[in-house]
């Protein structure tokens, strides 16, 4: 072999190796790792490889997502519930002050509402989210009904005789 044969030799083999060793510094975590992705919404029949961490990266930010998604149906859902039971509300006050002609003609107070649900009364607080029993000696031994429906929302009761509006019950679970 000459010398020049002999030297380019020594070169090609010199600069393979830096070549692995840059390869290796921009890889810190190793050698690089593919995954095939499963295609969230359709059939698994792309041929795709990513990197393992760009995988991650995307499982984690679509995870946030969907949890996000999941928080602002539900307060869209919770203050749908709370305006329509509120319109009832308004509704049946609005009849009532018609009805009575001895009315105070109180304004700016936000009103106390009171329903009767199968012959027992409650008032209604936390926006419409609760409705407390009005201890009363004629209706006492009465049961509350496990569900009731005001104004097209559900309410449950609890332990104490009460009813909550079901959007919260699901949401504490």
């Amino acid at each position: 072999m000459s010398e020049d044969a002999e030297l380019k030799l020594k070169i090609a083999q010199l600069s393979g190796r830096i070549n692995r060793k840059e390869q290796e510094d921009t890889n810190t975590v190793g050698p690089a790792s593919f995954v095939k992705p499963a295609p969230p919404h359709a059939s698994s029949n792309g041929t795709s490889l990513i990197n393992a961490a760009v995988y991650e990266r995307q499982v984690m930010t679509r995870a946030k997502d969907m949890e996000e998604t999941r928080k602002a149906k539900a307060r869209s859902r919770d203050e749908r519930e709370k305006r329509r039971l509120n319109r009832h509300l308004q509704r049946l006050y609005q009849q009532q002050a018609s009805t009575d002609k001895s009315s105070n003609g109180k304004t700016g107070t936000s009103p106390v509402y009171e329903i009767m649900i199968q012959g027992i009364r409650f008032r209604v607080t936390n926006g419409g989210s609760r409705l407390l029993k009005i201890p009363d000696e004629l209706h006492s031994t009465r049961p509350t009904p496990k569900r009731a429906n005001v104004g097209g929302v559900t309410f449950v009761r609890s332990k104490t005789g009460n009813l909550y509006r079901s959007g919260i019950v699901k949401a504490k679970r």
